[in-house]
């Protein structure tokens, strides 16, 4: 099994960002906790700036690592299949709701942090990760996930990977974070 690093393709799909400012500060909390319950809808809207112009509208635009945005189409496909592992979160986008926040809620602690390489904050909170090693044993059969230890990212499997190709779903790249990437391999993406 090989785990890859969920990141929007921002080089060929256009990015998107709250209307009001504030709304940052909620957005930056959407961390696999449930925060279903009293979430109010917020306002996004695409960025439209020159370099934007020839950049195309996906079914995953970027918004924030944590948060993915996702269409309805994509959540239609994707929401069986995941089952109860992501909370989805009404948004408006140009005065509809043809996009949700899907907040990824499945954790846990594959991360085998004595043989995974990382930096780690004065209180001992991850802060990057740069070479992962995972309890290959424990490894399961979910698709989409994120750690414990480093809540900001979103790692997918191969079969999740596959359901996005087969049904044509665009805007995301997957990075290939384990089996181990060689030095020269880890220096080119990073």
């Amino acid at each position: 099994m090989k785990i890859y690093l969920l990141e929007s393709d921002v080089s060929k799909y256009k990015w998107i960002h709250p209307v009001n400012e504030d709304d940052w500060d909620i957005i930056g909390n959407i961390d696999g906790s449930i925060i279903s319950k009293g979430w109010k809808s917020i306002d996004l809207e695409f960025i439209n700036e020159k370099s934007d112009k020839n950049k195309l509208i996906g079914d995953f635009p970027n918004l924030l690592s944590g948060a993915i945005v996702i269409s309805k189409k994509a959540k239609d496909i994707i929401e069986p299949i995941i089952g109860n592992n992501s909370e989805f979160l009404t948004v408006r986008v140009l005065g509809e709701y043809s996009y949700l926040i899907m907040n990824v809620l499945n954790q846990n602690d594959w991360l085998d942090k004595a043989k995974s390489s990382y930096k780690s904050f004065s209180d001992g909170r991850i802060r990057q990760i740069n070479n992962y090693v995972f309890f290959e044993d424990k490894l399961r059969e979910d698709i989409i996930f994120r750690l414990s230890a480093y809540r900001c990212n979103i790692y997918v499997t191969d079969k999740f990977i596959n359901i996005i190709k087969e049904n044509n779903l665009k805007g995301l790249k997957f990075v290939e974070v384990w089996p181990k990437l060689d030095e020269k391999e880890y220096n080119r993406l990073y």
